[in-house]
């Protein structure tokens, strides 16, 4: 696609050209997505038909793990990263997804479900649309904006395609990427979402629905008790990722060799399930769903949902963790909703949204699934559990690459408005040691550039913040601060003997002040101020403005 100047209009017809062609991209990507949706969930209800018919198959579930270990390292992926590899490439990571992902999270996903794994299937859904957008976005050389953006169709387009929510799917798709939602990818991940609905849906795909009976009035009483129910799921979401956490170290910490790691998980999910006595924790677990939203959940099917799938998913099996999570909520909602003095009906459909909202950090495509998978009942009520469970979440999330751009409490929102001088943690440590050092007086602030109130706009999230954080998670100094000030600092720091490179946040374009571009006429050494005021991205023509030192 052809990128103008962002301060010139270009012809209407440029903005057909590019609609017409983001018609013809995502339209690609939710059909071919959504035909093979449509496959998976078929494979996955055969599978699970099996399991419940010929009960012996749980025992088979250690072989399972171990040919999917097979599987992985025989093509050659050995460090499969999951929905966090998607959502890395959703973010502009240039190594893309190899489409041999597609039949290798298909294929295992259902080993995992036909032996009794806790598993889901959106996180098989995401990586195979994710995987498929990436892959051909790079076959036709699409620019760094445009790859971004589809792969977040191929996002869009699998979540939708498995639970037909093609509004929550487009929204999830970007939310879960950035909470600073980009507008630009609105209508190709809609249209993608669409479209892999209505193919499946074509070719005998059914959507998810479920019936809540009984929405409580919204008087002052529901209301305190619905935040209630926001506080008790928040730490609920805590302990579920918290337990996902710990399985996944002890795993590697005890059982290095990834074969004997998938058996021995297998082994504990047999015995869990001969010790619990049900087979209600093995695969997704839908119909319990059902019978949560009917009022009816055994006190601690939630903890055992949590257990079973920490210990299926921790060891290699494959799947997802929103099923689960839906799960979670809802046989938690179920129980605990009557102890405050909510109907247990009601307490299992909030608490289902309201646990997603918690673990994938999405407010917004939490109360778009709400109105599309409880047809909006109680939707209200929901908006304000969601937004308790989302903010009492903390730092915590299901996947590791995701990040706020803002804070959710007032001491850590405060950092955007306030002076990035004197930015300490509770030990009177420096919050960001790698960020410049910026000058107290105001004399030397003006001198160098920096700007009032110069501030913070990005936060990391981790799926334990207990864990130490790294050079690398740290968030680079470009993204903590005023860009504009930290632009000054660094030139002022490096002095102008160093060379920098600057990159451009359209395309991607990274101008190297060492190497040049003798290409373009521009020699070696010539720094960024010295180029002329007219000078355009070689890729995608845009201005200098358009530039961040990267």
């Amino acid at each position: 696609m052809k990128y103008r100047d962002v301060k010139q209009f270009g012809r209407l017809g440029d903005y057909v050209l590019d609609m017409l062609e983001w018609i013809l991209y995502a339209g690609l990507i939710g059909a071919s997505v959504g035909v093979i949706g449509v496959a998976f969930e078929l494979s996955l209800s055969i599978a699970t038909a099996l399991r419940e018919t010929y009960d012996w198959l749980i025992f088979f579930m250690p072989v399972a793990g171990m040919i999917i270990v097979l599987l992985y390292r025989g093509w050659l992926v050995d460090d499969p990263k999951g929905t966090n590899r998607i959502i890395k490439a959703a973010k502009g990571d240039r190594e893309g997804v190899a489409l041999r992902i597609v039949p290798l999270i298909f294929i295992s996903t259902v080993l995992t479900h036909l032996t009794g794994g806790s598993s889901g299937r959106e996180g098989a859904a995401l990586q195979i649309g994710g995987s498929m957008a990436s892959w051909i976005g790079r076959r036709i050389k699409l620019k760094y904006l445009d790859l971004r953006i589809l792969v977040q169709c191929g996002m869009a387009a699998g979540f939708s395609a498995l639970f037909g929510a093609p509004i929550a799917a487009a929204v999830f798709a970007m939310e879960v990427v950035s909470s600073d939602l980009h507008y630009y990818g609105l209508f190709p991940c809609f249209l993608s979402a669409v479209i892999a609905k209505v193919t499946a849906t074509a070719l005998g795909g059914q959507a998810t629905h479920f019936i809540v009976f009984e929405v409580p009035d919204a008087d002052l009483a529901t209301v305190i008790r619905v935040i209630v129910m926001g506080l008790l799921v928040a730490l609920l979401s805590i302990a579920f990722i918290q337990m996902l956490h710990v399985s996944e170290k002890l795993y590697s910490k005890y059982f290095k060799n990834p074969y004997f790691r998938a058996a021995v998980g297998g082994c504990l999910v047999v015995a869990l399930t001969m010790l619990s006595g049900t087979r209600d924790y093995n695969g997704a677990g839908l119909y319990v769903i059902v019978q949560a939203l009917a009022g009816n959940a055994a006190p601690l099917a939630f903890f055992w949902k949590m257990l079973f799938t920490a210990l299926t998913l921790s060891a290699g099996y494959k799947g997802g963790e929103i099923v689960p999570t839906l799960f979670i909520g809802a046989t938690f909602g179920a129980v605990a909703a009557p102890l405050i003095g909510l109907g247990a009906q009601f307490g299992a459909g909030i608490g289902m949204i309201m646990m997603f909202c918690a673990v994938t950090n999405c407010p917004i495509a939490s109360l778009f699934l709400a109105f599309e998978l409880l047809a909006g009942r109680g939707l209200m009520l929901c908006a304000l559990g969601c937004s308790v469970a989302y903010m009492m979440s903390g730092r915590y999330s299901l996947y590791r690459e995701q990040r706020l751009s803002t804070g959710k409490f007032s001491f850590e929102v405060a950092a955007d408005s306030a002076d990035v001088t004197g930015m300490e943690d509770e030990d009177g440590e420096k919050a960001f040691p790698d960020a410049p050092d910026l000058p107290d007086d105001e004399d030397i602030r003006e001198e160098v550039g920096i700007p009032e109130g110069a501030r913070r706009t990005e936060f990391n999230l981790y799926s334990d913040p207990s864990d130490e954080i790294t050079e690398n998670d740290r968030p680079d100094p470009e993204v903590c601060y005023n860009e504009s000030a930290i632009a000054n600092v660094v030139e002022t720091q490096k002095g102008r003997n160093q060379t920098m490179k600057y990159v451009c946040e359209v395309c991607g374009y990274v101008y190297d002040e060492a190497a040049g571009d003798p290409e373009h006429g521009i020699a070696p050494g010539t720094k960024w101020e010295d180029l002329p005021a007219d000078f355009e991205c070689p890729l995608c023509s845009v201005g200098k403005d358009q530039f961040k030192p990267e």
